[in-house]
């Protein structure tokens, strides 16, 4: 049995010298003070443990000692016990427990250093045991300075199909995929030869004639004047692993889906949607005319990522605003505009987080003739609600020019009666222009975001419809949880909200006139809720049929027959929970429908 020291004072190696020699069968203490003279001693001895003074070196090279050691079968697993000094506490911490190595203080007990070595002589029963498990895990060759193969492991016999007669002074090439690039095994060489280690990814062909592919670690065998006397390579077979891998590849590349993995804001890889739509050949060529995909964004319209992300990186916006809609608008190769959904959905490593941009195009353009047919429809409404408006007003001019007209002829039209006959026409001129800019602010109204009183949210749909609650003897009742609940403000898409609002009362009164109530009322309640303001609006109308409930936000689902359009609640629910970040919920309540709009009381 054989011993090494790496550069121990002379005093702890003869006081451990002593010891050992009375407690185990020796061969051969060797001692060395440099890390490659310790290197070609462990290679060219059977050495059973090494002692290394830890002080003397820096805890890169021991690293490196370690690492150059296991590129060997014969010294993968020697055992290495470390000495320090008493103090070196942080040292204790970070090498105490490590599988193979142990750690000892200069100044361990001779009892305590007798306890430690009859557990290292359990590893020295079998002498070549670990050796043998190497041979038989590790994929592992040598070859001299030209490539030709000098040692390999059983494992390596293994996959290659090849015996290690076949093997030894071959040239290393005797196992390459011919499929494999050129390039890739110049680079390895232009590495080696200059003294660095190598490591890549290596399709191989067996004996048979089949593939196996292997992460391979090259690295130069060096004599302690560096000059290079061959090489090493450790393998680890990675063949399931990367058909596993070029299957997932070939799902990801099979989704109509745009799929990017970026790392540290780095574009590493894109699904071949992109090239089939966009004008790349791969992502080498992408890259090689863009820094980022974002590149492609084009600032289409209010809606899209670019005019509103202010200077923040869109992966970060994107993060921020995941539970969202966030468009981003990209012109492909024939010059159409795609429109895509992006959104976050895993790290798959640190600072490397999939994003999948899911083409909407389609989807948007039907929204927008949803958009627009809701439209028709609610204009078709408004005209039928601006004649009941207009109807009564217009009434009561003809009558007051009547009235006029024939005190006139009986000349007992005075002051005082025209005074008071032109205020009244003045009146109803005024309300019959409200009226007018009421719904011309429905139909014109901004997209943008304004304060709006919580009374004037309630009160502004209904005068729009006034006319037509009247009309049909429908009472309107509005309920606050506090009076000062009126005044409070609330922002939010007016003209968008009382689309939604004029809907619900619309939907109502019109149940009302199908079942033809005497006793009708729409209630509407405010209050709040957590972070929301509720507005519950509610009719007496019987309330909804429990095996409908859940569909009545279904696009064309209607109870109305051939004179509904089943896209009035549908867009609702859209408007208020895609554009106002609200929600909009059904339920029955007192006897009747309860349409509950929840608009939050900040806007994120």
């Amino acid at each position: 049995m054989s011993l090494l020291f790496v550069n121990l004072e002379d005093k702890i190696s003869d006081k451990l010298e002593t010891i050992l020699k009375n407690q185990l069968n020796l061969d051969e203490i060797y001692k060395v003070t440099t890390i490659n003279k310790a290197l070609e001693v462990s290679r060219s001895h059977e050495i059973k443990i090494i002692f290394f003074d830890l002080d003397f070196f820096e805890n890169s090279i021991v690293i490196n000692f370690i690492t150059r050691l296991e590129l060997h079968i014969s010294t993968y697993l020697i055992p290495i016990v470390f000495l320090v000094e008493a103090d070196k506490e942080e040292l204790l911490e970070k090498f105490e427990g490590l599988n193979g190595y142990d750690l000892i203080r200069k100044s361990i007990s001779k009892e305590m250093l007798l306890l430690k070595l009859a557990n290292y002589k359990k590893n020295f029963k079998t002498p070549r045991g670990l050796e043998a498990i190497i041979n038989n895990s590790v994929i592992y060759t040598e070859t001299d300075t030209r490539g030709i193969i000098t040692k390999v492991s059983k494992k390596f016999e293994d996959i290659s199909g090849y015996s290690k007669k076949e093997l030894i002074g071959k040239p290393h090439n005797i196992i390459r995929e011919p499929s494999m690039p050129k390039k890739v095994f110049q680079d390895m060489w232009d590495n080696i030869q200059k003294g660095f280690i190598w490591e890549g990814i290596i399709k191989n062909r067996k004996k048979n004639g089949s593939i196996y592919i292997v992460k391979a670690t090259i690295y130069p065998v060096k004599r302690e004047d560096g000059m290079i006397i061959g090489y090493t390579s450790t393998g680890q077979d990675i063949t399931k692993e990367m058909i596993e891998k070029q299957r997932n590849k070939k799902i990801l590349d099979a989704q109509y889906t745009l799929i990017v993995i970026i790392n540290n804001k780095e574009i590493t890889y894109i699904n071949k949607t992109l090239f089939h739509f966009y004008d790349y050949k791969n992502l080498a060529d992408f890259k090689s005319k863009h820094c980022c995909i974002s590149d492609l964004f084009e600032p289409f319209d209010e809606k899209a990522i670019m005019p509103v992300m202010d200077n923040v990186y869109w992966i970060d916006y994107i993060k921020e605003r995941n539970s969202e809609e966030n468009f981003v608008y990209m012109r492909d190769k024939n010059d159409n505009i795609h429109i895509y959904d992006v959104h976050y959905r895993v790290d798959i490593a640190p600072f490397q987080s999939v994003f999948v941009f899911t083409d909407v195009t389609q989807v948007q353009e039907q929204f927008q003739i949803l958009q627009e047919q809701s439209r028709f429809v609610a204009m078709g409404e408004m005209i039928g609600m601006i004649a009941h408006q207009w109807r009564q007003p217009l009434t009561a001019i003809n009558a007051l020019m009547t009235k006029i007209d024939f005190l006139r002829e009986m000349e007992q039209l005075d002051d005082k009666e025209w005074q008071e006959s032109y205020k009244r026409h003045n009146d109803l001129v005024k309300y019959m222009t409200q009226t007018i800019d009421d719904f011309k602010d429905f139909f014109k109204g901004s997209g943008e975001y304004k304060e709006t009183t919580i009374e004037e949210i309630v009160k502004r749909p209904y005068r729009l419809m006034d006319g037509l609650f009247k009309k049909n003897s429908v009472d309107f009742v509005v309920d606050y949880e506090d009076e000062s609940l009126k005044d409070e403000k609330l922002l939010s898409i007016v003209s968008k909200l009382d689309q939604v609002i004029m809907n619900l009362y619309k939907n109502s009164l019109d149940i009302f006139i199908e079942k033809q109530m005497q006793e009708a009322v729409i209630k509407v309640k405010c209050y709040k809720s957590k972070n929301y303001i509720v507005f519950d609006i509610i009719d007496n109308a019987g309330g909804i049929p429990q095996e409908i409930i859940e569909k009545v936000f279904d696009p064309y689902f209607s109870t109305k027959g051939d004179n509904g359009t089943g896209i009035g609640l549908y867009m609702s629910k859209i408007i208020i929970e895609s554009h106002l970040k609200g929600k909009l919920e059904a339920s029955n309540k007192d006897n009747g429908a309860c349409f509950s709009i929840k608009l939050p009381l900040v806007l994120k």
